[in-house]
């Protein structure tokens, strides 16, 4: 487009008319800047995005960094004046030395502007030519500075934050702590603890003192609690929980010997109506180690968005606190349930006791909580009466009592076996594949194996199935045979299970049982069986491939090229280029995926296939910037078809706002 034309199409009023003079002036033999001023100063906030984002994609727009800069001075039009901050924040370090050097010489509202805009550039280079900045004569300039050190994480910063502190009036000093505690890294917390002192700044100082990491903070934070204004009083809560939360259990300092009023204060807190205040007291009263103090957090673990932060909480309390609190309560206490689970979840063995006679209790959560108790812990002299508890009503319980006497099993194989094996033979069908799921978890007991195959007998499928599952894995030529039977099971699912199970062996062996899975009636079976190919003889990976390249379903056809890609390495490219013409858009979209991943986009994107281009276009955005942008803006150059020359503006119109 003429240049002429563009000049008269910025004048339109039709916002759409000067949108497409903006995008139209890149392609300018020779960039006009004043044509590219006047879409940036336009009225319209769309036109001066535009404007930005094609600024952004020329390959010499920091040359005109100072020109930019320049449009920082005009207080009469704040869209061209935000719209010149955005474009030298989206070239960033590119422009810092233009900005800098512009620091000594423009006005405080531009040094302002300028403070700002290096904020959002992520580099620490800037930090000393700033920090004389502290005492710019202009407050906005001097409040600029210290909120930049906050997003720059300036730990340089530090010490002339703090010598700042002193000198500074009571709003700066507010966002002096605001930008340490955002830093939060070598403050000494000594030259922040006098401030608490001052009813102005304590709240400030409590936030800050809450991300300092240093246990030093706790006593002057739990003295917060006693503040006679209410969000002052929660602010130290809140900075105190999350000190707690984050630092080591044996950092944490022993509280006062007589903190009675604290502790109430803190359990009161448990009954807010606020989260994160009862997430901060839970964590404030771990630093207390009386078993009856910490049974106040036990209802906590009935919400389920405080039930973690419960157990972290319990961690940091000594474990043998913990335990005697097993010995005080029975079944009947409210308690138990709460306690169960918790000391399960912290691995507390003295919990055994009481958890095995919750298996009997008539709640089925403290049945739940029981079995799950005993597994986290291991706890070998349950194992029988977790067997009985295989027959509960619940599916759930029975589940969990399975994955228990699995992990049981994984401490003492002989144990959960004995308990495990009179179950193969129950009349309900339930209960053998919980038996045959907790069998498969004995993986180093040699005579595991020989009951799961008879267990494959079983007349029903589910329990086959399980059996199947909890043999995969396992390499032994009785299992080779057994295998091999159940690929004439009549169940799909069976043989399906049984094919993927034979990619625990060696090619070989596998290949002679394979070849009937790969003309099973059932898809899912086919599947499984290209995908259960293992590295060796080529040629036998080659036939396999070709038959299931042929096949009528998709979902076949794509296990093949992943198998080939898989084995065959550089072999496997021409199966992957001649599925490029495949009708199944999935199919495609597989080849194009995997040749990506052997960098063949420089032949992908000149494909001749529509859906092959645009697929290249989209996948390649998986990767990082680098490797794509310079091909998309050489392809926008050529591309014809109008829905590909989309997805490319699109991608590098992202790339350009750096999203």
């Amino acid at each position: 487009m003429e240049r002429q034309l563009i000049e008269k199409l910025l004048q339109d009023e039709q916002v759409e008319k000067r949108l497409q003079a903006v995008r139209e002036l890149a392609g300018l033999r020779v960039f006009s800047w004043e044509l590219f001023l006047h879409g940036l100063a336009d009225e319209d906030w769309r036109v001066r995005k535009e404007s930005v984002t094609i600024y952004l994609q020329l390959p010499d727009a920091a040359s005109r960094a100072r020109l930019i800069l320049e449009q920082l001075a005009h207080p009469e039009n704040a869209g061209l004046r935000n719209a010149a901050i955005e474009l030298l924040i989206g070239l960033g370090r590119q422009v810092v030395p233009v900005l800098l050097e512009a620091l000594s010489s423009c006005t405080s509202e531009i040094r302002k502007f300028i403070v700002d805009i290096l904020g959002e550039v992520d580099t620490c280079d800037t930090i000393p030519q700033l920090l004389p900045l502290l005492h710019d004569p202009d407050q906005n300039v001097r409040y600029a500075a210290v909120e930049t050190f906050g997003k720059l994480k300036a730990v340089a910063a530090v010490p002339a934050l703090l010598d700042c502190l002193e000198e500074s009036d009571a709003g700066l000093r507010f966002a002096i702590f605001e930008t340490l505690a955002t830093i939060a890294e070598n403050v000494p917390i000594e030259r922040i603890l006098p401030y608490a002192e001052d009813n102005l700044l304590r709240k400030s100082v409590y936030l800050c003192l809450g991300q300092l990491g240093n246990p030093a903070a706790i006593p002057v934070l739990m003295n917060g609690l006693a503040d006679p204004l209410r969000k002052t009083r929660e602010v130290a809560l809140l900075s105190m929980g999350r000190l707690v939360q984050s630092l080591p259990p044996d950092c944490l300092p022993e509280p006062e010997v007589e903190a009675t009023a604290t502790v109430e204060q803190l359990v009161e807190y448990l009954e807010s109506e606020d989260l994160k205040l009862r997430r901060a007291a839970c964590y404030s009263l771990s630093l207390f180690a009386d078993p009856d103090i910490i049974k106040q957090l036990l209802p906590l673990l009935a919400e389920e968005d405080l039930r973690s932060d419960v157990v972290n909480a319990a961690k940091r309390v000594p474990q043998k606190s913990l335990c005697c609190l097993a010995k005080s309560v029975d079944l009947q206490d409210k308690e138990t349930l709460y306690l169960i689970f918790l000391l399960g979840e912290l691995g507390c063995v003295e919990i055994a006791d009481l958890a095995i006679s919750g298996l009997q209790s008539e709640d089925p959560q403290v049945r739940f909580a029981s079995a799950q108790a005993l597994g986290k812990i291991a706890a070998v002299k349950a194992a029988r009466p977790l067997g009985d508890a295989l027959a509960d009503p619940i599916p759930e319980i029975r589940e969990v009592v399975a994955e228990s006497l699995r992990q049981i099993g994984r401490r003492d194989g002989d144990a959960m076996l004995k308990t495990i094996l009179p179950y193969l033979d129950s009349p309900d069908a339930a209960l053998r594949v919980l038996a045959v799921k907790s069998l498969g978890a004995l993986s180093s007991n040699s005579s595991v194996e020989e009951y799961l195959l008879q267990a494959c007998k079983d007349a029903v499928p589910e329990v086959r199935c399980e059996v199947l599952r909890s043999l995969s894995g396992r390499q032994s030529q009785r299992l080779l045979s057994g295998l091999s039977l159940a690929l004439t099971d009549e169940v799909a699912d069976v043989r399906r299970l049984a094919t993927s199970a034979l990619a625990a062996f060696p090619l070989q062996k596998s290949s002679p049982i394979l070849e009937h899975a790969l003309i099973d009636s059932d898809p899912w079976v086919r599947m499984a069986a290209i995908r259960a190919l293992t590295p060796g003889d080529a040629e036998i990976i080659h036939r396999f491939v070709e038959h299931a390249l042929t096949d009528s379903v998709g979902l076949v056809v794509i296990a093949a090229l992943e198998t080939a890609h898989r084995l065959l390495s550089a072999e496997a490219s021409g199966y992957l280029h001649d599925a490029l013409t495949h009708e199944d858009h999935e199919v495609v979209a597989t080849a194009v995926r995997l040749l990506l991943q052997d960098a063949e986009e420089q032949q992908l994107i000149v494909h001749e296939r529509v859906h092959v281009r645009k697929t290249v276009v989209i996948e390649l955005q998986q990767y990082p910037s680098e490797r794509w942008q310079d091909l998309f803006e050489c392809r926008l150059a050529e591309e014809a078809e109008n829905s590909i020359r989309q997805l490319l503006q699109e991608a590098l119109k992202k790339r350009a706002l750096g999203a």
